[in-house]
């Protein structure tokens, strides 16, 4: 069964805390509206999702990888974004066929490029999408975020990049109708994820739900869809993710994402 998400603003003059409102609904608010404190005890402490709103605005990468035309249709700066991060390689995922390559930055965006240009439908999207991109790890002295105050405690990123090992800070692009599989963080950690340019379906799961999809093989299905989750009668949750949006995914929440345009 899908449980309804209300989206509801919350008074400022309120202390946000998952007490004052039922575990049925996962929270919107803008970044200014909480302190650290209580989103900490109201949100990591209990483990429950929230989309919190307005954390992009000052980030470079909101004035520089994307455009707007006269004030009014927003895109992509493709120009800007071969010319300044050309010669990367990237890990590409084929969604059809769940292969993956390495290719040039350039060559990508390119090729993202002249299928939106031609793009008649929905089948005309190339469904190649570029994630796992370790962008920090190649290019470490370019300030294109900023990390927002609710999540400066970053104890699994902060370990390894002291001990030089691979982190999990991830650049995700790519074309409408391309997806991630169903999984669940790694190492049993809590994530942030935060849309520059976009929207995103996340589909959720509270912790042990997945138990309800485990096969005769003890194995997890590698996609799920609301109507095969309501098929098992599983509990979850339905969000849509916003430009200039992060959602808060907490520790073992499964989760499945759709890009519902095309995205960063």
């Amino acid at each position: 069964r899908v449980w309804l998400i209300n989206m509801i603003r919350l008074d400022l003059n309120n202390s946000i805390n998952l007490g004052t409102h039922s575990k049925n609904t996962i929270i919107r608010f803008g970044v200014d509206e909480i302190s650290y404190n209580n989103f900490y005890w109201g949100f990591i402490n209990k483990n429950w999702p929230a989309i919190i709103t307005n954390i992009t605005t000052d980030w470079e990468c909101s004035r520089t990888w994307i455009s707007n035309k006269n004030g009014a249709h927003i895109y992509i700066n493709f120009v800007y974004l071969k010319n300044k991060i050309k010669d990367c390689l990237v890990p590409v995922t084929n969604c059809t066929d769940k292969s993956v390559s390495i290719e040039s930055f350039y060559n990508y965006l390119d090729k993202w490029e002249k299928s939106i240009q031609s793009r008649n439908s929905d089948e005309d999207s190339i469904h190649q999408y570029l994630k796992d991109w370790h962008i920090k790890e190649v290019l470490e002295s370019y300030k294109f975020y900023k990390v927002p105050k609710l999540f400066f405690s970053d104890w699994l990123n902060e370990f390894l990049i002291e001990n030089h090992r691979n982190d999990f800070r991830f650049v995700y692009m790519g074309p409408k109708n391309t997806w991630t599989p169903f999984h669940v963080d790694v190492f049993g950690s809590f994530s942030w994820s935060a849309n520059v340019y976009g929207c995103k379906k996340w589909i959720l799961l509270p912790p042990g739900e997945e138990f309800k999809l485990l096969d005769q093989y003890k194995k997890l299905p590698y996609k799920v869809s609301e109507e095969s989750l309501r098929k098992s009668n599983v509990k979850f949750f339905v969000v849509h993710q916003q430009q200039n949006e992060a959602i808060f995914v907490p520790s073992g929440w499964y989760h499945q994402v759709y890009n519902v345009t095309d995205t960063i």
